[in-house]
């Protein structure tokens, strides 16, 4: 017996340095340096608290079967609230609980212990508040038989009060649409004489003051408003079409206006300059900008968040991952009889760059590099445009043949005449680039001596010059 009493006296003692430990350890930590936090601290019974026990990395498993550690979570050292898997990563674990419906409002221990060793624990205190009244509101039951208005009362758990004598409800306090307490005791009066009502409009999805002045033009009166004022009406009480007394409350319930959702398009192998553009026409925008970006190469989209085809809210950022890409070579179009405009618009279109035809007109007669070559994008392509004959010069051309017919027709006169004749009607002036026309004298064995005149024009803008060569 002595040693029975011995061994039970060790084992209570040790039981009470256990509790003594417990006690002792700062809030939150434990002796090996285990923590437990709260999220939130407080709060009434039924509310949900999420925990994290950390510092449990040495604690053991219980047997094969679970390979890691698991921490408990207790009540006051007693009612189990939960338990977590130690992680491997960084030895802690993490769960939530439900507070205890018949917690008392006091500072309450909540501690996390080790499954596989009970010295490795955590403390952390818990403060139950109060329970949060969530005020109803009042069914509207005015125009109903008795037992219809006890019935719609008595379903929101509301104990009705009947005065007067009648067969339909008349009146009621409080007001129908009025915020109450749960549990308020609704009274009915019952009458005979038919209540003057009008029928409740809709407001759902109106904002405050159009939702108030259909109210007023109803012969109502607003009341009981909640939620954001500066949204629609998501809530009436009221409902809309119900016949009600005049004068009578509708409350409402309000809530921001939500934005429509859309679809985010597919960005992924579109160029990151034509992104704001698609973007904008889906009704959403650019953010983010990440990835490698190359000025000399054009910067494709590789990747995106939001995905393709999710939906989002509209107005909302797609961030993009782009990467430069080297675009293909482009092959250059046969542009030779062309007119120059239209090679000019065929190149550009293709991201080539025209040169040797700016403000020219004209049929092209070559282009460098050939058709066909395949050049970088935005390559230069030179265009040699064919000669256009100059209309003044043919003019002169024929001046100068009739000239000379007029000259032949004279008969024969001195070569100084001749030549002082054409100084003065066709202006010729020496010059070293006169090499195509000539006038030359054909002697006839049995005829007077003839002049001939050949002109070969030349197809250039400078000026040409005729010279008389003596035979």
């Amino acid at each position: 017996m002595n040693g029975i009493r011995r061994a039970g006296g060790s084992v209570l003692a040790s039981a009470v340095g256990a509790l003594l430990v417990v006690a002792l350890l700062p809030v939150g930590a434990g002796a090996a340096g285990e923590s437990l936090s709260l999220d939130p601290a407080d709060g009434p019974p039924n509310s949900t608290v999420a925990w994290v026990a950390g510092g449990f990395a040495d604690c053991p498993p219980v047997d094969d079967a679970v390979p890691d550690g698991v921490v408990i979570l207790r009540w006051d050292g007693k009612d189990e609230l939960g338990r977590a898997k130690v992680s491997a990563d960084d030895g802690s674990a993490a769960s939530s609980f439900l507070v205890p419906e018949s917690a008392k409002l006091a500072v309450h221990d909540v501690t996390a212990t080790c499954q596989g060793d009970s010295g490795m624990v955590a403390v952390g205190r818990f403060t139950v508040t109060p329970p949060v009244v969530v005020q109803v509101l009042v069914p509207n039951v005015v125009g109903s038989s008795e037992p219809e208005a006890r019935a719609v009362l008595e379903a929101e758990k509301f104990p009705v009060k009947v005065a007067g004598q009648g067969d339909v409800v008349t009146s009621q306090d409080p007001p129908g649409g009025t915020l109450v307490d749960p549990g308020r005791l609704v009274t009915v009066v019952l009458g005979d004489k038919p209540p003057d009502t009008v029928a409740v409009p809709l407001l759902i999805g109106l904002r405050l003051d159009a939702a108030g002045k259909k109210v007023t033009e109803a012969g109502l009166e607003l009341g009981g408003i909640s939620g954001d004022h500066a949204g629609v009406v998501t809530d009436q009480n009221p409902g809309p079409g119900q016949e009600v007394l005049k004068g009578a409350i509708v409350s409402i319930s309000l809530a921001p206006v939500p934005k429509p959702f859309v679809l985010v398009p597919s960005l992924v192998g579109e160029a990151l300059e034509g992104v704001p553009g698609i973007l904008v026409d889906s009704g959403l925008t650019l953010g983010l900008v990440s990835g490698k970006v190359d000025p000399k190469n054009t910067d494709v989209v590789v990747s995106q968040q939001p995905l393709a085809g999710s939906t989002v809210p509209r107005d909302s950022e797609v961030n993009v991952s782009v990467q430069g890409v080297t675009p293909p070579p482009v092959e250059v179009p046969d542009v030779v009889g062309d007119d120059a405009a239209d090679a000019r618009s065929t190149l550009a279109a293709l991201g080539l760059v025209p040169v040797g035809s700016e403000g020219s007109t004209g049929k092209v007669a070559d282009e460098q590099p050939p058709a066909g070559t395949l050049v970088p994008l935005g390559s230069t392509v030179s265009l040699v445009l064919k000669p256009q004959t100059p209309w003044a010069l043919l003019v002169v051309a024929a001046l100068v043949a009739l000239g000379a017919a007029v000259a032949g027709a004279r008969g024969p006169l001195s070569r100084s005449l001749d030549r002082r004749w054409v100084r003065t009607h066709l202006d010729i002036r020496p010059g070293g680039r006169a090499q195509e026309a000539s006038v030359t004298d054909a002697e006839a064995a049995q005829s007077a001596p003839t002049r001939v005149v050949r002109v070969v024009p030349r197809y250039d803008p400078e000026t040409h010059v005729l010279q008389e060569e003596e035979r």
